[in-house]
């Protein structure tokens, strides 16, 4: 019965994109009523409003989410956010990528017997990891073969 919704937008109207931020609002009864919605993570990363934000769950209802930060004008990193259903997220840096513009880019997760792996671009370049919302652990980041 329980229903997650996740999504970035801004903090205030007319912030900044360094304002922005993930928020998440659930749901235990089937998505019929939600409770209000809260930032998924205190941090104040912001979240690039053109690229995509992907979350997924495993077996047992814990969450990951991956985005892409906006701090400043250039640091454009991408950030994993995890735990269980109901509690507040834990979050890691997953990479840095300081680029001038928004690099339209998104992410990926599939979710199996061995956990969640996510998968993202930074410059032209696909990364993956093992992400494991249950102890906030991530692994270490592993280029795609070949180049980008």
């Amino acid at each position: 019965g329980r229903v997650t919704l996740v999504w970035h937008a801004a903090s205030a109207p007319r912030a900044k994109e360094e304002e922005r931020r993930v928020w998440l609002a659930r749901s235990t009864d089937d998505g019929k009523t939600f409770a209000p919605e809260k930032a998924a993570w205190s941090e104040p990363t912001g979240a690039c409003g053109c690229c995509a934000l992907r979350a997924a769950t495993d077996e047992r209802g814990r969450i990951s989410v991956l985005y892409r930060a906006a701090r400043n004008t250039t640091d454009r990193g991408m950030y994993w956010l995890g735990g269980a259903a109901g509690k507040s997220l834990a979050g890691k840096r997953l990479d840095h990528w300081n680029v001038g513009t928004c690099p339209l880019s998104s992410e990926a997760m599939a979710v199996g017997p061995a956990g969640i792996i996510g998968a993202w671009e930074n410059n032209g370049q696909i990364y993956w990891t093992k992400l494991d919302p249950a102890g906030g652990d991530v692994g270490l980041p592993t280029a795609a073969p070949g180049t980008g």
